[in-house]
């Protein structure tokens, strides 16, 4: 074995310089077998620093028919100390032959690339390995055989000036290979790049495994700790045996003290070594001792933030139970308030409902009977004195009753007679309205639709002559459950296009859709599609639009006109879309509304009675 020592500053440009000649250079040829190793199996700290071993080995391949060990040398590289133990059967070689090489590529790199300004520029590292101070020696290479035979191997010492002497007779015989081999730029520029490539990778896996093999060194230690301890008691035990066989047979007493030195000798040895696992575990001990010590201290302050965070949410809580607290004594005050004001509102309803009953009775009491005979009368008068005037004087004069209008005098009995036709297509709401009492002023015929495309289906297959005069639509509150505002403007506009295309003279009423109860958004979309509707229809002078706001109160619908299932209208609901009905059909007519009627037959056997509302005498259906 052949080893030598270096500054520590230039312990990289030796791994370097070796990682390109032997892995690079060397490795890429088939007549060599180079391995680079940096975790070997053995590995043990080297200083404080526990920095792992860069190792390199670096075989030669000779003929399969050779015995003898393909090994030639190993490299031992040390970068904490600047030691570098060359091993193996060649080392002779490596000094004469690959000294100078690397030397060579060691300076080259210094002098080129400047690897560390400490090492180029301080006055007390040269360059040159020749101007520092070099120590080569041979140890013994110990071979341990069966535990029992021991070969040593011839020491020598290689003074440090024939060790110079032999760097340079190798450098002159060397030159020619070193400059075809490394002088060529762009090759020196690739070979430097791809070491400080590796060193950085084996930098990485330093810092990546150190955690990992500081535990796999523990538990190794802790385990040759307890064999050791195991081998000493055995020993002991041993030693004891012995004695005693020592005391009972003299005979054996010679070769009892022979094993007894082997035995103290294995003893010794392995109390050294516990001695070394001791200081190692110490050691590792005390570095988890300080890393311990660090997280405690991190953990204590942690606890503080955690504790002044408590003291901050606790002030938070307070306050915000303080703000609730508050909070809920104006709810309670608010809450007191509105179950007053409802009490109030219910009592005004309730006085409200009073009098509109009251209303209702006094309204539903029988009129005086009138002097309906008296134009009879009075005609039979006038047609009395009309044929006494004849008879005394020659001119005839006709008398026109004072009560009639002018216009049925000229027009015949079949015109007077003739009235306005009105066709109702809409929902199970329209389906039960009474249309023999409706209007006076115009004859109704109603069809089911309930929803937009039973309309449109309706209308396309009605075939009426003459033309009906008004058609009124009333689909929108089914409709709108299934389909968007904007959707149910648009398939209405359909209709009514195909309305007056059909019939060009007819007019349209819409009949908006009625409030609803069973869900918000219902509502509010019978809102919106009301209020679209409103914007989109007034282009059209021949389509008009029957309001249904007074069966809601601000957008609420009022409970006695809406069942209990949402949509369906009441009996007074229902009077009251009929009123609604008549007032618009009789607008677009422009005929003059008809009063109540002090004819309306009451038939209490069916128990069906009257309800008025407005100028609309509606039945109650049940």
């Amino acid at each position: 074995m052949v080893a030598f020592k270096t500054s520590t500053q230039r312990v990289h440009p030796w791994i370097r310089a070796m990682w390109l000649f032997y892995y690079e250079y060397l490795g890429i040829q088939n007549s060599y077998d180079v391995k680079w190793s940096t975790e070997p199996a053995s590995w043990r700290p080297t200083s404080k620093l526990q920095l792992k071993k860069n190792m390199t080995e670096v075989s030669k391949n000779e003929d399969s028919s050779a015995n003898e060990n393909l090994t030639q040398f190993m490299i031992t590289i040390y970068p904490t100390t600047g030691l570098i133990e060359v091993q193996g059967n060649a080392y002779q070689s490596f000094v004469a032959n690959d000294i100078p090489l690397l030397l060579k590529c060691v300076n080259k790199m210094i002098i080129d690339q400047q690897f560390s300004s400490k090492d180029t520029n301080d006055p007390n590292n040269n360059v040159n390995i020749d101007q520092e101070k070099t120590v080569l020696k041979t140890v013994q290479n110990k071979i341990v055989k069966n535990s029992d035979t021991k070969k040593s191997s011839d020491t020598t010492n290689v003074k440090e000036s024939q060790l110079l002497k032999t760097l340079e007779q190798s450098t002159q015989v060397n030159d020619s290979t070193l400059n075809t081999s490394i002088q060529s730029p762009d090759s020196i520029s690739i070979l430097e790049d791809n070491c400080v490539k590796a060193i950085d990778k084996i930098e990485t896996v330093l810092i990546k495994n150190v955690n990992e093999k500081l535990s796999v060194v523990i538990k190794t230690h802790t385990m040759a700790l307890e064999e050791q301890s195991i081998m000493l008691k055995q020993c002991m035990a041993e030693i004891q045996n012995k004695q005693v066989n020592a005391t009972l047979e003299k005979k054996g007493q010679t070769s009892l003290e022979s094993e007894n030195v082997k035995l103290k000798s294995r003893i010794d040895a392995s109390q050294l070594k516990i001695e070394t696992l001791n200081n190692s575990i110490q050691h590792l001990r005390s570095d988890y001792e300080l890393k311990l010590e660090m997280s405690k201290s991190e953990i204590s302050h942690l606890r503080q933030d955690n504790q002044n965070l408590k003291v901050k949410l606790s002030g938070t809580q307070n306050d915000c139970q303080a703000e609730i607290d508050h909070l809920r004594y104006i709810i309670k005050s608010k809450n007191e308030e509105i179950e007053r004001l409802e009490g109030t509102a219910k009592a005004l309803r309730e006085t409200i409902d009073q009098q509109q009953d009251a209303i209702i009775s006094i309204k539903m009491q029988p009129l005086p009977q009138r002097s309906y005979d008296s134009y009879d009368n009075f005609q039979n008068v006038a047609s009395t004195s009309k044929a006494k005037d004849v008879n005394k004087s020659p001119n005839k004069v006709e008398t026109i009753p004072k009560n009639k209008n002018l216009d049925t005098v000229n027009k015949p009995k079949s015109d007077v007679n003739q009235k306005p036709k009105v066709i109702i297509v809409g929902t199970s709401n329209t389906s039960r309205l009474n249309t023999n009492f409706l209007s006076k002023n115009f004859t109704t015929t109603k069809y089911t639709a309930f929803h937009l495309e039973d309309t449109a289906k309706t209308i396309e297959e009605l075939k009426l002559s003459p033309a009906p005069n008004v058609i009124v639509l009333h689909s929108l509150t089914n409709s709108l459950k299934d389909n968007s505002a904007d959707n149910c403007v648009t398939k209405l506009d359909n209709i009514v296009q195909t309305t007056n295309k059909k019939w060009p003279s007819c007019k349209v009423v819409i009949s908006l859709a009625t409030v609803r109860k069973d869900k918000d958004t219902y509502n509010n979309q019978v809102h919106l599609v009301n209020a679209l509707v409103r914007n989109h229809f007034i282009k059209y002078n021949f389509v008009s639009l029957c309001d249904n706001d007074n069966l809601a109160t601000r957008g609420k619908p009022i409970d006695r006109f809406i069942k209990d299932d949402g949509f369906h209208l009441t009996d007074q609901g229902v009077a009251r879309l009929a009123s609604n009905i008549k007032r618009s059909c009789e607008e677009i007519l422009n005929c003059q509304p008809s009063t109540k009627s002090s004819k309306k037959p009451y038939n209490y056997n069916n128990q069906r009675y009257g309800y008025y509302y407005g100028d609309y005498w509606g039945d109650r259906w049940n």
